[in-house]
């Protein structure tokens, strides 16, 4: 049974790698069904089945690790805020996401690892790690709308589960707020489990699962 914990300090939800949230169609921050944003959607659905029909691919698939000077910062905020907007009105609180800017994120290049998959020169999924004591700790997926459904996010993870093994580390460990339960799904696909469930400081109920994975899973 999953244990209830407060969260760490690394806290990071994850936005679903598939996609925009498969609970229902975008909202505002009131919560309203958006007509705009329900379009755009659509319209986006339907390019990314032609670019998966046309055997779409990345120019530069394979994950590189950011050093803390990496021109690439500023896109991997970009691409983070872009990413991570969905969330805004309907995770309780709000994602660490809106304190994080680029010296942060050169910062966690420099402490831990900041991988990145780019095309044509610009950031479209990033991941990032930092090693803890019994597991290396992730945060921040994120994959730009337009390169969900290309394995990205699995690129990402296996890159991450190399650099556990060469630390010696056994598993890999995230958390994901408790409202995202499409990402939950997404995540065991990439075969992770939930171990524990997690609460902010000043909540009494859970805002975040654990999940993780042996470093060794394939």
């Amino acid at each position: 049974m999953a244990r209830l914990r407060r969260t760490r300090p690394l806290e990071g939800a994850l936005p679903p790698p598939g996609g925009l949230p498969a609970a229902g169609l975008p909202r505002d921050i009131s919560g309203q069904e958006n007509p705009k944003e329900i379009a755009r959607s659509r319209q986006g659905s339907l390019w990314l089945q032609s670019r998966k029909d046309q055997g779409a691919r990345v120019s530069e698939p394979h994950p590189r690790r950011l050093s803390a000077e990496d021109p690439a910062i500023p896109g991997v905020l970009l691409l983070l805020r872009t990413a991570f907007a969905y969330m805004e009105g309907r995770i309780d609180p709000p994602s660490s996401l809106t304190r994080l800017t680029g010296v942060g994120v050169s910062r966690h290049a420099a402490q831990g690892m900041v991988w990145v998959v780019e095309d044509a020169g610009r950031p479209v999924a990033c991941l990032f790690g930092m090693p803890q004591p019994e597991a290396l700790y992730l945060g921040k997926l994120a994959v730009a709308a337009p390169h969900r459904g290309l394995g990205l996010s699995r690129r990402l993870i296996d890159a991450a589960a190399d650099e556990a093994r060469r630390l010696g580390l056994p598993a890999l460990e995230l958390e994901s707020r408790i409202e995202l339960t499409e990402t939950h799904a997404a995540l065991a696909a990439l075969g992770f489990a939930k171990v524990a469930e997690t609460a902010h400081q000043g909540f009494d109920r859970p805002t975040s699962i654990t999940m993780r994975r042996p470093a060794e899973y394939r």
